[in-house]
């Protein structure tokens, strides 16, 4: 089974644009596409705490029966290294049931 997924990158010039540049796309992004399946929160720079955080301002503007998780992206996905595998097996375990979901890296939000 294959799934379609979305990606959605923030590049931030000044902390001022990114937050709402970031949810004007996501809102936008999420809508044309019609997804209702898994949003994964990954704040480049932050840890799982902040993720979670993060996950929970934006939970709202997301489809009610869409499962929605926060990865500690700064651990695991911005940096190349051994580190970046464990950030791909981790969201390979949520979403195409592979392996344990790691909570140490994932927490799901919804």
């Amino acid at each position: 089974m294959t799934r379609d997924s979305l990606r959605v990158t923030a590049v931030c010039l000044g902390n001022i644009c990114r937050s709402p540049i970031a949810e004007a796309v996501l809102r936008d992004r999420i809508k044309l596409a019609g997804l209702s399946d898994h949003v994964i929160v990954g704040p480049c720079g932050y840890g799982l705490e902040a993720a979670k955080e993060q996950a929970r301002e934006i939970e709202h503007l997301l489809p009610a029966n869409c499962e929605v998780w926060a990865i500690d992206a700064d651990s695991v996905l911005v940096r190349p290294g051994a580190r970046l595998v464990d950030g791909v097996e981790a969201i390979a375990a949520l979403l195409h049931n592979v392996g344990e979901v790691p909570t140490s890296l994932l927490y799901r939000v919804r």
